[in-house]
């Protein structure tokens, strides 16, 4: 439960390289720079633990949908 797939590893490490090249090209400054910084350690820790508290929350909140995507 909550384990990502190879697909969203993927996809993850993706958005971590666009969140980490928005500063470096200088396309955000400031705070947004700021943001992007905190989104690029959030995206690379959750592909590199292969957790996702997104899907966690998901089973939590609707735990009879969960069991039909399961089975």
């Amino acid at each position: 439960m909550g384990r990502l797939g190879p697909d969203g590893v993927k996809a993850r490490y993706m958005l971590a390289a666009c969140f980490a090249l928005l500063p470096l090209t200088e396309l955000v400054q400031g705070y947004a720079a700021t943001i992007c910084g905190i989104m690029l350690c959030v995206e690379l820790g959750t592909a590199l633990v292969r957790y996702s508290p997104l899907y966690e929350l998901y089973y939590y909140l609707f735990p009879e949908k969960a069991k039909v995507k399961d089975q």
